[in-house]
């Protein structure tokens, strides 16, 4: 269990409270694409706003030097959209301008400051006169609320030591879904997918080692990967994950894996690929004789042999977490197997979890199956998690609460 500050226990009337949210979104066209995180931080933001505290927004988006790492100009006005009233903006994170802004507030008004990865400041907390750090005396109560970026030793996340930190409404709904992880009954079964599996294969090695995963499933990239690992030709698949460095590292951990966990770790039966403009299947048993069909064809999706084993399997299990779609969802005649998992789990009778990213993207996108025992806002921080790291922005949250009660 964790020990934190309730933002409903905290009386915010007054007070100028700064707050750590996540709305970091894809841009696309050049515009800021609204998404579920932005939706779920407006609540908080609203929260504050009803109960009369001068807020001061703190958010990043992209990473610095990257095309995405933009103002939070837009931003702003999206989330007075949301809210249907005016957020406040400086296109600063910190000055003499932001300053005077900050103690000339009213109470219920929102301030959005600008990008904090804009500064060199908000990835070294330790930096001599931290100009993000410097929003501190300015600040009664800091409430974070960013658990996407709680796996980050940021300033933003870490750095406000001396006013009580408080965990805002996402953050709330975010440590009570862990606290149920932890309780949550065997056998548990992981079902991973997406795109990349380097991010994957650690995580998967330290769960079987610790004991603390029964089953592993795996689908999209990581599932082509164990196929390769195991000697089956995947044609125009393999070239692309040879030519997207996506193959070299996770394959030889795989191939040990599989060869010290064979009865732990499943690997599709079967596959899907486009052909003249249609989805074939071919099962993992033909790859040798029609192999010829994935040198021109590239692999999409599972097959339909690959749900169904799958399915039996999630059937009797106690917990399942899901990361990751099985195949390129985003176009229709690949969205069987993605849709075919999903299904599964929702139908079993265990408590099912799912991080953020295109998980989420596609469980919105099957309406008829999103009855998910609990669904994270976080890809990255979750997966911190689920492997044993600690995370800096909850033990913060967990110092302030030692300190200050």
């Amino acid at each position: 269990m964790f020990n934190f500050q309730r933002l409903e226990d905290t009386d915010v009337k007054g007070k100028v409270v700064g707050v750590r949210v996540d709305i970091n979104s894809p841009i696309i066209d050049g515009k800021v694409k609204l998404n579920d995180r932005i939706k779920a931080h407006s609540k908080t933001l609203r929260y504050l706003h009803e109960h009369d505290a001068k807020v001061v927004v703190l958010a990043h988006q992209g990473r610095k030097g990257d095309e995405d790492c933009v103002s939070l100009q837009a931003h702003g006005k999206m989330l007075s959209e949301i809210l249907g009233f005016e957020v406040l903006f400086e296109n600063e994170t910190y000055s003499e301008k932001v300053v005077e802004t900050i103690s000339h507030l009213e109470n219920g008004e929102v301030l959005l400051l600008e990008n904090v990865r804009f500064l060199d400041d908000e990835k070294k907390p330790e930096l001599p006169a931290n100009k993000i750090l410097m929003l501190e005396k300015l600040f009664d109560i800091y409430v974070f609320d960013a658990f996407s970026n709680a796996h980050r030793a940021d300033t933003s996340v870490v750095g406000f030591k001396n006013i009580p930190n408080v965990a805002g409404l996402v953050m709330e709904k975010e440590l009570d879904g862990l606290n149920k992880i932890t309780s949550a009954p065997k056998p548990a079964i992981h079902v991973f997918g997406g795109a990349k599996a380097d991010d994957l294969v650690e995580f998967i090695e330290q769960s079987l080692q610790k004991k603390t995963v029964d089953k592993v499933l795996l689908t999209g990239v990581i599932g082509d990967i164990s196929l390769i690992a195991k000697g089956y030709p995947l044609g125009k698949k393999t070239q692309y994950l040879e030519e997207k460095e996506l193959l070299e590292g996770p394959l030889s951990t795989l191939k040990r894996l599989l060869s010290l966990y064979p009865n732990k770790i499943f690997c599709p039966l079967d596959l899907a690929y486009a052909k003249d403009g249609e989805r074939r299947e071919i099962s993992v048993e033909e790859l040798g004789a029609r192999g010829e069909e994935l040198r021109e064809n590239l692999v999409m999706d599972i097959g339909r042999k690959t749900v169904e084993a799958y399915t039996k399997l999630l059937s009797n299990a106690g917990s399942i977490y899901l990361k990751g779609p099985a195949g390129d969802f985003e176009e229709e005649a690949f969205q069987d197997g993605t849709k075919g998992i999903i299904k599964a789990i929702v139908n079993s009778k265990a408590f099912s979890y799912m991080g953020g990213g295109h998980s989420l993207t596609a469980l919105n996108m099957f309406d008829d199956v999103t009855d998910f025992s609990y669904v994270s806002l976080a890809g990255g921080a979750l997966v911190y998690f689920l492997s044993g790291k600690e995370l800096p922005g909850i033990k913060a949250l967990e110092e302030s609460f030692q300190k200050f009660h």
